[in-house]
């Protein structure tokens, strides 16, 4: 199986400032990403659409093998819009070196990076009983998550945080 999850808010440069931004251009790269997208003719989710005047696109999908050409896809936008940034989550039970967590693919400024998701990972026993032979078992009420939260089955989750923040301090 091979999971994933993503967006990317497409720009084509880190700039901050509006008027230095070449709305021509941007409108280039990104036709060009769309033909991509064609090209790629994925059955999943796939798609860009245009928000409040910015170009994001959204990814999707859980096919039964690996998708390389997904992950590719995600770096080639970087190198057409260098000021891209985004997440893809992905997990793949075939990788032997990542088939227990959740792989987060980052593009800042148009770089991809690859991290541990460490609120998914490791997927057993975060997301998954472990599988034992002689059916299920209970879930122990002290285990807890490896995000600071205790499981107190495997339906709820107890938050660790204070319900009340310090006085003096707003939310």
């Amino acid at each position: 199986m091979f999971e994933y999850h993503g967006w990317i808010n497409v720009l084509e440069s880190a700039r901050a400032d509006d008027d230095d931004h070449d709305e021509r251009r941007l409108r280039g790269i990104v036709e060009g990403i769309e033909r991509r997208i064609g090209e790629i003719a994925s059955p999943y989710l796939l798609d860009l659409r245009w928000m409040n005047g910015q170009a994001f696109i959204h990814f999707g999908g859980c096919p039964n093998h690996r998708d390389a050409e997904i992950v590719r896809f995600f770096g080639e936008v970087g190198e057409r819009a260098p000021g891209s940034y985004g997440l893809l989550h992905v997990r793949d039970d075939e990788d032997p070196a990542r088939e227990n967590e959740v792989l987060v693919i980052r593009m800042v400024r148009g770089r991809v990076t690859e991290h541990s998701e460490p609120l998914l990972s490791p997927c057993i026993p975060v997301l998954e009983d472990p599988f034992e032979e002689q059916g299920p078992r209970r879930s122990d009420p002290a285990q807890e998550d490896g995000a600071g939260a205790r499981l107190q089955d495997a339906r709820q989750v107890v938050p660790r945080w204070p319900a009340r923040l310090p006085a003096g301090r707003r939310r």
